[in-house]
């Protein structure tokens, strides 16, 4: 079963990789299909925007 990771880079955006590389990348979920991988990352925008989520450093 192939693995999604979404982690989210040093400028605070979320992306999807199916390496959990590089490890110093906040880790948002673990999905097993695309589909929940980009939902993830959809609610997780969200939530940053609302003041709920992880800030840029």
């Amino acid at each position: 079963m192939k693995k999604y990771f979404v982690l989210v880079n040093k400028s605070g955006l979320p992306y999807i990789s199916i390496k959990r590389n590089p490890k110093d990348c906040p880790l948002v979920g673990i999905c097993s299909d695309l589909a929940s991988a980009k939902a993830l990352m959809k609610a997780f925008l969200e939530s940053r925007d609302k003041g709920q989520g992880l800030k840029p450093a």
